[in-house]
């Protein structure tokens, strides 16, 4: 069963700790470099096995800071061991990681768009526009919503001409859109790394290979990667119909995948089966997951489209500019305006879950 990995290159970087030689520590704490957890599983910095950890983590999503244990015991790593092997190309990005994974249920991060300064704002984000930079890049002062430099600001905060007055009252239609761009911006986020279903849980990530089952690297949460919900939650195949298969003594996860043909409650085990059922699916799997984060891409911006509504989604494409809206999405906003469908598009869900036994509402994907 393959794991959830938080980085699109996770296949790589799981080969890429296996290789890293690892010891238990027996310096004293005072004299260490390397990178350690709390039971002892340590990487040397002298023979760059430390780096090649800090390396790999720092190049993926981030999704834990300070990360676990490289030996996977559970532990997470000590954060001062970690923090030490940085480079100072790598700390800036570290700092805003980690301060933005605590932020409160009230705070919100601005960022820079030219150097490493950031705020952490108390508040509804709407009720700020600009982030004045005290940071390297010389006093930027940006809009907090669409992350550009504004340039009609004098270092007084009053407008330059005409034309910075326009400009301001463009950003300020950005600051009356915040939680409408946070929603869009949300749904294409979960369409390029599926997201933990647990909701005390916040990694993401892009399943590598294997079947449908995931168990999620930050907090062991055992999902389905194609509806995107907990096993615990999925459709399952009953007894009774197992018994007719021929079988009983089966998990929740296979439960859950029994008559995924022509069951739009069930997920298929792996990608690669759906071509069986429809012909229009390739049998390669790196093919398959690109057909399916396509199709999924497609449905939650569509979904996010419907839930924000047509006028308010205008209002975000002509604030924002279609370009800012769709790049990056694969899609036209004709494209994303239509109804895609189910991603089951091989199940008649009428006909066929008319005479299905317990017949009930569909494994749609989230």
């Amino acid at each position: 069963m393959p794991t959830l990995h938080t980085h699109a290159h996770a296949h790589t970087h799981t080969h890429t700790r296996a290789r890293a030689r690892h010891t238990q520590s027996t310096i004293k704490d005072d004299e260490w470099t390397g990178v350690k957890c709390p039971s002892g599983h340590d990487l040397c910095s002298s023979n760059g096995c430390a780096k090649v950890f800090v390396d790999s983590v720092m190049g993926g999503d981030l999704g834990d800071l300070p990360p676990k244990c490289f030996m996977k015991c559970g532990a997470f790593v000590v954060a001062s061991t970690f923090e030490r092997n940085l480079t100072s190309e790598q700390h800036p990005t570290y700092i805003m990681s980690r301060a933005q994974r605590e932020l409160g249920p009230d705070e919100h991060m601005n960022a820079c768009p030219k150097c490493s300064y950031f705020q952490i704002a108390v508040g509804a984000p709407y009720e700020v526009v600009w982030l004045f930079c005290k940071g390297t890049c010389g006093g930027t002062v940006s809009c907090i919503h669409c992350h550009n430099e504004v340039t009609g600001i004098e270092d007084d905060g009053s407008l330059r001409d005409e034309a910075a007055f326009e400009e301001l009252m463009k950003h300020q239609a950005h600051a009356a859109l915040a939680l409408t761009k946070k929603k869009w911006d949300e749904a294409g986020a979960n369409a390029q790394a599926r997201p933990c279903p647990n909701p005390e849980c916040s990694v993401r990530g892009m399943k590598d290979d294997a079947c449908t089952h995931m168990t999620c690297g930050g907090c062991q949460t055992l999902w389905c990667y194609f509806c995107g919900k907990l096993v615990s939650e999925c459709d399952q195949a009953t007894d009774a119909e197992l018994a007719e298969w021929g079988g009983q003594d089966m998990g929740q996860e296979y439960r859950h995948t029994h008559g995924w043909a022509t069951d739009s409650r069930r997920c298929p085990m792996y990608f690669n089966q759906i071509h069986d059922a429809d012909e229009s699916w390739p049998t390669d799997d790196g093919e398959c997951m690109e057909k399916y984060h396509r199709l999924l891409a497609n449905k939650l911006l569509h979904d996010a489209y419907v839930e924000i509504g047509e006028d308010r989604f205008t209002e975000l494409v002509e604030s924002y500019g279609e370009a800012a809206i769709i790049t990056g999405t694969g899609f036209t906003l004709e494209q994303i305006r239509e109804d895609p469908g189910p991603i089951a598009s091989w199940i008649n869900t009428d006909e066929r879950n008319a005479n299905l036994p317990m017949a009930g509402a569909a494994a749609e994907v989230e």
